[in-house]
């Protein structure tokens, strides 16, 4: 296999000599024409007559060798083979496209279109069996839960639990050309050893230099408030994860064999997947994809708090302000685990906090480069007029390597980036505004955390009161903050989101007194309600709807005597009377006895009535 190097210059002498072919060769008038500078944009001047007489044509031409083996007998004249034959016979109209541009068709197809497909012809065999089509299909079809079986065509179609043992089968195509795969191809097969070591004419202050021995306040003197970065060789050596070894590939298996962590792959809604870390490391062992999968876990109570236990943050970072955040804290600790190839783009971290990446497995390889300097090569920025929030992508470490880092040799100095290995045992600091790019050189196991601390507080504060999916975080973040750190809030401009949402709070918080207050009156009201109610003086009799049958024949039975009111005098005439009645009974005749039996009984009728 050829070296990055040489695979660089022959990038730029195949453009050349492509651009110079096409430039030299008048296009049809009939044909839509590529951009001269793409490498298959002589396909689309071939002459279609010409391609369908080729097209006719049984056999090849034979070579003056067959001739003399056949004894020297010379066959019918036949038209020499063009460049890439197989792809213009094979893909018949649609070799006028670029690769990239048959590519991006296949995509819209389903897995048993392409397995369809693949029987058309040699050229749409090597088109549908490329790598990147299957891996959609099989994220598409298994999310994170599928076992890697050595390609993603085979990962897909077959079971999770069934495996092929025999070895995946080539097939030789003669006459097909395309740089497009073939530069697909050499980015995910190239040996990693090309990368393994940095330049040796590299400067040593293009180094991030190694410390050990530093005692916090050097530590904060020397890097800290300068802004620059150090490699720690005395920290992880300290940890649990480190003595005893409950980090490598085994271990973790061992430890959480069903636990899933989160990748980097996302779906097509976006989101992020989970993959059991047996299922991940069989995927490392055996992937040749340019850009591997990678699991970017975020840490915290409920995924492996065990890891929690390994590891502590280093003495050297004693302030995280954004710990005063509570559960609406972003997420700002993760563990990294890559195969070779694996790693992430040029970026700067997130809210421009510093960070921490302690290594306890393989190697790494960082590149950065310092805040005064404009985004490294490759990155594309894109900054919104309106809201003024920047986004940038960058190219994949595989490919800044074989097609940037060539060309920053001839750069200025003062334009070249920091470099640095990181090795086993070692952890690396990396300040605010840094832009950093980080290229696994082997399988590596590594945990890292961002912070905000008093020396980049006005970076992070500033970024961070521009997310708008944040506002509710600005808010806490910044009121705990004027409460602990009212000097640091003094150097910084609150938001309009920050007052919003403060005003937004106060007369919520006026409504809930004001709800209070009422539910509070309401509650005396009923007391005084009910102690009236209750009162001796103040009994209402109950209806006889809320008697039982019992109860009401009681009260009818009931006599109620009502004694009658008479003056005094009225009474002593009554007694008299009733004297001389009294006498008269006693010695009168049978006339008297009736009248007085009369009486007796209207009186009863009387007391009846009442």
């Amino acid at each position: 296999m050829e070296s990055p190097e040489s695979y660089f210059k022959s990038r730029i002498v195949c453009d050349e000599i492509v651009t110079s072919d096409v430039d030299n060769e008048p296009a049809s008038p009939d044909s839509t024409s590529p951009s001269p500078s793409s490498p298959h944009a002589e396909l689309a001047t071939c002459d279609v007559d010409v391609i369908s007489t080729i097209r006719d044509q049984e056999t090849p031409a034979p070579s003056s060798a067959t001739q003399e083996e056949n004894g020297g007998a010379s066959s019918a004249p036949v038209a020499e083979l063009p460049y890439n034959y197989t792809r213009l016979w094979g893909l018949g109209t649609l070799n006028v496209f670029a690769d990239w541009m048959i590519m991006k068709i296949l995509r819209l197809l389903a897995a048993e279109d392409l397995v369809q497909l693949s029987l058309v012809s040699r050229a749409f065999y090597i088109y549908s069996d490329e790598n990147d089509l299957w891996k959609d299909l099989c994220i598409r079809k298994h999310a994170g839960d599928f076992r890697y079986k050595g390609t993603w065509r085979r990962t897909t179609l077959l079971p999770k639990e069934k495996d092929i043992p025999t070895p995946y089968q080539k097939i030789p195509v003669p006459g097909f050309h395309s740089d497009y795969l073939y530069s697909k191809w050499y980015r995910g097969n190239v040996s990693m050893a090309h990368f393994s070591e940095l330049p040796k004419d590299l400067p040593p202050h293009l180094q991030v230099p190694r410390r050990s021995g530093l005692t916090v306040n050097e530590f904060i003197e020397e890097y800290v408030k300068p802004n620059k970065p150090v490699i720690l060789t005395d920290v992880v050596t300290q940890w649990p994860a480190w003595k005893e070894k409950s980090w490598t590939r085994e271990a973790l298996i061992k430890r959480f064999p069903d636990t899933p962590f989160r990748v980097d792959q996302t779906d097509d809604a976006g989101q992020k997947l989970n993959m059991t870390l047996s299922d991940y490391f069989q995927y490392c062992s055996q992937t040749q994809d340019e850009d591997p999968i990678y699991v970017f876990c975020p840490l915290y109570g409920d995924r492996a708090p065990k890891l929690l236990e390994d590891y502590e943050v280093p003495p050297y970072f004693p302030e995280d302000f954004f710990s005063l955040m509570g559960s609406e804290r972003p997420f700002y600790r993760w563990v990294v685990i890559g195969g070779p190839r694996s790693g992430s783009p040029f970026h700067l971290d997130p809210f421009k906090t510093s960070a921490w990446n302690a290594l306890l497995v393989g190697r790494k390889r960082w590149v950065i480069y310092p805040p005064n300097q404009v985004p490294p090569s490759g990155v594309d920025v894109d900054e919104d007029e309106d809201t003024g929030e920047i986004d940038y992508t960058g190219e994949d470490p595989i490919v800044w390597f074989l097609e940037h880092y060539p060309l920053i040799k001839n750069r200025d100095v003062s334009q070249h980036p920091i470099e640095c290995i990181l090795e086993e045992g070692e952890i690396i600091y990396v300040p605010t505004n840094w832009w950093h790019m980080v290229f696994n050189l082997t399988e590596t196991v590594a945990v890292t955390q961002n912070f905000c601390d008093s020396h980049n507080f006005e970076d992070v504060y500033k970024d961070l009161a521009k997310d708008k999916e944040f506002k509710k975080g600005v808010y806490l973040f910044s009121e705990k903050m004027l409460m602990m750190r009212p000097d640091l809030m003094a150097k910084v401009t609150l938001p309009k989101s920050y007052w919003k949402k403060k005003e937004k709070y106060r007369i919520r918080e006026l409504e809930k007194r004001e709800e209070l207050r009422r539910q509070e009156e309401e509650k005396q009201a009923t007391v005084e309600e009910t102690e009236w109610n209750e009162s001796a003086f103040w009994r209402v009799p109950p209806s006889l709807d809320d008697l039982d049958e019992e109860e009401r024949e009681a009260l009818k039975n009931t006599k109620v005597h009502v004694p009658p009111l008479s003056l005094p005098s009225s009474s002593s005439e009554s007694e008299s009377e009733s004297d001389s009645d009294s006498d008269d009974t006693t010695s009168g005749d049978s006339g008297s006895g009736s009248e007085s039996q009369s009486e007796s009984e209207s009186e009863s009728n009387t007391e009846s009535h009442d």
